[in-house]
């Protein structure tokens, strides 16, 4: 079921100028006077226009031009239990070979958008072309266009990778746009005010050579911890997990992933199943 909008209000994520204080106080030197006089709504204005123009379409192969996303977009669904790590009886079995597409017994199809508003860090599995990066832009959309209360941060897991920077840094990069003096200090504030919400996309498009894959996913177990009040989102493929290389419990029906602090709930991680 749709969620309608006034389901969810807009509050005041995007009314930056309340971090402008904050952001002054902890600032010294130079730098000091630019934040005096900087505009803080043209800077949260101009990001989500940044927002609205990445993500906001997409190039459908066979078409000249980009498609709104809004226009092609369907509602999408999780499930909670990932059907891949489950353990069936003979009966179960038989009746999966006979409908590979139903759900594990006991699941709960839930709207992907409502339990993104609902619940906090998710774990998004799902299987080649399933839709999870599209879903991940959707969310974004939805919070530059304030139907989410959140201010989205896309982070390209595998982008992210390649530019062999830090995460802060990297994630500091996403607001170029709105000409900060210095962007960190104010990406700081906004993650430890609850208002932001990170996307993580592909976590299973990093090489795992030389251990790449296992660093990235310890800098987002700190991430997590450090800002504890950002909702996250991370998507990855199904086989990834299923494969033990992400450090999965498969004796557990419910697939945690322990690597990213699933298995314990010490994150407050919920892995969830996409489809559409």
């Amino acid at each position: 079921m749709p969620i309608s909008p006034l389901a969810i209000t807009a509050a005041g994520a995007w009314l930056w100028d309340k971090y402008g204080k904050t952001v002054v106080d902890k600032t010294a030197g130079a730098v000091k006077g630019g934040w005096d006089k900087f505009k803080w709504n043209d800077a949260a204005e101009k990001y989500r226009a940044k927002i609205k123009k990445l993500y906001g379409t997409m190039q459908i192969m066979g078409m000249a031009e980009p498609v709104p996303l809004d226009d092609i977009f369907t509602d999408a669904y999780m499930l909670d239990k990932p059907t891949a790590f489950g353990r069936f009886n003979i009966e179960r079995l038989k009746q999966s070979s006979a409908d590979p597409e139903a759900p594990p017994p006991q699941a709960e199809r839930v709207n992907g958008l409502r339990l993104v508003v609902e619940k906090g860090n998710l774990f998004i599995l799902g299987k080649p072309g399933a839709g999870k990066t599209t879903f991940l832009k959707y969310i974004a959309v939805k919070a530059a266009e304030q139907t989410i209360d959140k201010v989205p941060v896309f982070v390209s897991l595998k982008e992210w990778a390649d530019s062999e920077k830090e995460l802060m840094p990297f994630i500091a990069e996403r607001f170029d746009i709105c000409d900060f003096p210095d962007a960190q200090p104010f990406v700081e504030e906004l993650l430890k005010s609850s208002s932001a919400v990170v996307l993580f996309d592909g976590l299973d498009e990093v090489n795992q050579e030389s251990g790449q894959r296992d660093r990235q996913t310890r800098a987002m177990n700190n991430f997590v911890e450090k800002y504890d009040r950002t909702q996250c989102l991370i998507t990855c493929r199904l086989a990834a997990c299923a494969d033990g290389s992400l450090g999965c419990a498969d004796d557990s029906p419910g697939g945690e992933v322990s690597s990213l602090g699933c298995a314990d709930d010490s994150l407050g991680c919920k892995d969830v199943i996409f489809e559409r």
